[in-house]
């Protein structure tokens, strides 16, 4: 399963924003998109889908977007289940469809995009730490790329540190990079070891 798909599902990439960017790659209109978009809300807050909540402040009527929503399940970007505690909504032919451009996206584009990076990441963190990155990893993950600025290289070596270290988990990462002196070469300082084993011990 693509690292996209995670990160999507878990709303790490903005659903809404690559709706709008890509709904004409899957054979979609304007009006499925806002469906779509309107749909994800209703499952982020756990609430069951109800063409009348869909169609509010939408220029087509009730029966218009229930006839939306039917095609969308029949091509199935859309999934609806009847169980035991009532309807589940399930987005995931949507979140895989739109994995699948990503990923090709990747695969046509030289320059490494900060998405992208995110996702190599993700797949570093369950390859060395042996584990799926659960939604608050994958936060971090976007958190060190986009909001720290960190680079791939530096957040895989503290990836492949910590492992070999045995410490598991994304807080030990984080404090592997925060401790880390970042020059403009981006080189570790030669203390590095020290400040690391301190951080490290301070948290057990």
């Amino acid at each position: 399963m693509s690292q996209y798909y995670t990160l999507i599902k878990n709303q790490v990439i903005d659903f809404d924003k690559l709706v709008l960017e890509k709904y004409f790659c899957l054979d979609l209109d304007e009006v499925d998109a806002i469906i779509l978009i309107k749909i994800n809300e209703l499952i982020k807050y756990k609430k069951n889908l109800d063409a009348a909540s869909v169609a509010s402040k939408m220029s087509i009527d009730v029966n218009q977007v229930s006839k939306k929503i039917v095609g969308l399940v029949e091509r199935g970007y859309v999934t609806i289940d009847i169980g035991e505690n009532g309807e589940v909504i399930n987005l995931d032919g949507i979140y895989n469809r739109l994995a699948t451009l990503l990923d090709r996206d990747d695969a046509n584009n030289d320059e490494v995009s900060k998405t992208s990076i995110v996702k190599k990441v993700a797949e570093d963190f369950a390859t060395y730490f042996n584990k799926t990155p659960s939604a608050m990893d994958l936060q971090m993950i976007n958190h060190w790329i986009i909001d720290d600025e960190y680079t791939y290289e530096e957040v895989s070596e503290a990836i492949k540190t910590c492992a070999m270290k045995k410490k598991i988990g994304s807080r030990f990462v984080d404090a592997y990079l925060m401790d880390t002196t970042r020059t403009q070469d981006s080189k570790v300082d030669s203390n590095l070891q020290e400040k690391f084993n301190n951080v490290f011990n301070s948290l057990k």
